[in-house]
């Protein structure tokens, strides 16, 4: 077990791991409102 990951490299992973899953948070969280907004003006036009 010589080739260990430098801590530089690991930090870089992480924050890559990291950007990716708030990008994909953001991402859900846009369709998600967005989705809401939809049934929203939806159920203004039946009432």
């Amino acid at each position: 077990m010589e080739k260990l990951m430098y801590p530089k490299e690991i930090i870089k992973l992480l924050r890559t791991i990291q950007n990716f899953f708030t990008s994909l948070k953001y991402d859900i969280f846009v369709i998600i409102v967005n989705f809401r907004n939809v049934n929203a003006g939806q159920n203004l036009r039946y009432h």
